[in-house]
């Protein structure tokens, strides 16, 4: 008897393709949607990213503008006609003090419209400076820093001695912190505001000895001998230098010249790396405050002195060649800041994209007086 011999058959040639294609679509999907994962992660992480630095930017211009004006004069602080600003020791930048008349004068804001660096061949970007006195921490608070009873801080803090060759000023001994402090006192490329019943004037430090600043040959080009405008010697014309107890009361205080710009480092070069915020403080090295920086504007809302109203459109305020309508600087009431974040330029593959971040700042010392019309004439508050 002959047994059936059952024979097992595989697939065919066109399951087999079928099976393939079908397989190759899923994993193609797959591999696809894994892609775009990654892509919209990366694009996340990327935006997080210039959120985060373009904020910081926008954080720190805020913190310094809303301080600006604070301890000077309303009508700001004449200076020598050589004064310069945002400059090392080694250099000076562009940066010349608006002319108040025929004289260079330091305001609480000193707007600088198109003096940045253009930044991929966009038109150039803006600068802006604040000014403040330095009045933090409070070292004047019993116990903070400074024992209980001592003579506390430079707040406004009176002068024992005053030489004009060399030019020096000398804090009382008992000052605490001692202006050579390091977290807390002077050092050189540091900016004095020095003032009596004579006028103010700002003097740049170039060198810190336990409580005595000499003031010297200086970049900012500040320190000048003699009697004329923004000089120390302008303060004691025909008058006694103190110790003398016949001179004239003087006080001290630390001042804050600070700049905003956009730099880009080793530009022109193989090696350039995308655009920086930097800040500068007074004769110090600039630091970087936010990365990957594409454009920085400021603009300004001023108030009329004839009228008391906002003007509808906001003027320019260059500061190139000198600001030949300092009354305008003086009407600054909010400034206006647009700082636009780019991401993805050293990541191949991966879309850039750009965040533009705005704010309006209104400084505290510059917006608690306006002029409001009214029918008796101009009430002031």
């Amino acid at each position: 008897m002959r047994q059936k011999i059952k024979i097992s058959r595989g697939f065919t040639l066109i399951e087999v393709m079928i099976a393939m294609a079908l397989s190759l679509l899923v994993m193609g999907t797959a591999v696809s949607l894994y892609k775009q994962a990654v892509q919209v992660s990366s694009l996340v992480a990327q935006r997080s990213t210039v959120q985060d630095n373009s904020r910081a930017g926008i954080n720190s211009i805020s913190a310094d503008l809303t301080q600006a004006g604070s301890g000077l004069p309303d009508s700001g602080v004449s200076l020598p006609s050589t004064a310069k600003f945002a400059c090392s020791a080694s250099a000076c930048g562009l940066y010349n003090y608006p002319v108040n008349g025929t004289t260079r004068t330091l305001y609480g804001v000193m707007p600088g419209n198109a003096l940045g660096p253009q930044i991929n061949g966009g038109s150039a970007t803006d600068v802006v400076t604040t000014v403040y006195t330095d009045r933090e921490p409070d070292l004047e608070s019993p116990g903070l820093v400074c024992p209980v009873g001592s003579t506390g801080g430079f707040d406004a803090y009176p002068l024992a001695g005053v030489t004009l060759s060399p030019l020096t000023i000398t804090f009382n001994s008992a000052t605490c912190p001692v202006p050579a402090d390091p977290g807390y006192g002077f050092q050189t490329g540091d900016l004095v505001l020095i003032s009596n019943l004579n006028g103010t004037v700002v003097q740049y430090v170039t060198s810190v000895s336990s409580n005595q600043l000499t003031l010297g040959s200086d970049p900012f080009g500040l320190n000048v001998t003699g009697t004329g405008s923004g000089s120390l010697g302008s303060l004691f014309s025909g008058q006694t230098l103190p110790p003398s107890g016949s001179s004239p009361s003087t006080v001290a205080i630390k001042l804050n010249v600070i700049t905003y710009s956009l730099m880009v480092p080793n530009l022109g070069t193989a090696s350039q790396l995308p655009p920086r915020l930097m800040r500068q403080v007074n004769g110090l090295p600039p630091q970087p405050v936010a990365e990957q920086v594409n454009d920085f504007r400021i603009t300004y809302d001023v108030i009329d002195p004839t009228l008391g109203n906002a003007n509808a459109n906001p003027p320019v305020l260059p500061l190139s060649g000198g600001q030949v309508n300092p009354t305008t600087l003086v009407n600054i009431r909010k400034i206006n800041v647009k700082l636009v974040g780019v991401g993805g330029l050293s990541t191949p593959g991966v879309q850039s994209q750009q965040v533009a971040l705005t704010t309006a700042v209104s400084p505290r010392s510059l917006s608690f007086y306006d002029r409001y019309p009214s029918s008796g004439g101009t009430s002031q508050f």
